[in-house]
């Protein structure tokens, strides 16, 4: 990894600082906001329950959006996109 950016710029190390400093955040929210359910309630189903809508939201929202309604309001080319599940390598089929 390089890290003659960080060392060099100074608005990168302050957006990597920054960056860091939001995913810590959101890391002690996925642990704290089931903890605080848990002591509020008393109930593991209560947690679970929560668990199961919040992540079903977000599924559901990221399937539409980037499955369905993406490609309506961005401009693309399906054939211009390289076929799933091909080799990583590159092409290695045989041409005529």
């Amino acid at each position: 990894m390089d890290l003659r950016p960080l060392r060099r710029h100074r608005d990168y190390r302050a957006l990597y600082a920054a960056q860091f400093v939001s995913f810590l955040g959101s890391m002690v929210t996925y642990v704290a906001l089931p903890y605080q359910m848990f002591k509020l309630t008393g109930s593991s189903l209560a947690v679970g329950q929560a668990s199961v809508v919040s992540g079903g939201v977000l599924c559901v929202l990221g399937v539409l959006l980037c499955g369905a309604l993406l490609p309506r309001f961005v401009a693309y080319d399906a054939r211009a996109q390289p076929a799933a599940g091909g080799s990583a390598g590159g092409d290695v089929s045989a041409k005529p």
